[in-house]
């Protein structure tokens, strides 16, 4: 019998849709592009990440649904929105905000989902 193989992608980004995980194979490819400066390497790991937790669409749909939520509670407070992905122009920018997530979320892997999004958003704008 023919054991069937599979395309390591596929097995990356099956690992990848584990949150923990995610958050590990991040903090991994952080310290490498910290290291060695590989940009191109660093947008492909979170490329990677937000390809299996759903895609920036699933990700942009959870985060509208929770905004519309404090919209409501908040709907008779005047606020201004700060997108920090405006804010994000460079790939170092990007992994300093994103080292900077990992050190404020502790154990919270939405933290780190919202700080992917935020990242690949701002990498959409470049």
């Amino acid at each position: 019998m023919k054991r069937k193989m599979r395309k390591y992608r596929d097995y990356l980004i099956e690992k990848l849709a584990d949150r923990e995980k995610a958050i590990s194979y991040l903090q991994t490819a952080l310290e490498e592009y910290q290291a060695d400066g590989n940009t191109p390497a660093f947008l492909r790991a979170v490329r990677n990440v937000v390809e299996a937790q759903g895609g920036i669409r699933e990700l942009s749909i959870e985060k509208s649904f929770k905004r519309n939520l404090k919209e409501q509670s908040m709907a008779k407070t005047k606020t201004t929105c700060y997108d920090v992905a405006e804010h994000l122009r460079t790939p170092e920018e990007m992994a300093a905000y994103l080292e900077a997530c990992f050190e404020e979320a502790g154990s919270d892997p939405v933290f780190i989902v919202k700080a992917l999004d935020d990242i690949a958003r701002a990498a959409e704008r470049r």
